[in-house]
């Protein structure tokens, strides 16, 4: 899940 958030850099996972 942490993947998501380091290549987007943003807190995309807690979107999806």
């Amino acid at each position: 899940m942490s993947t998501t958030l380091s290549r987007l850099g943003k807190p995309e996972e807690i979107a999806n």
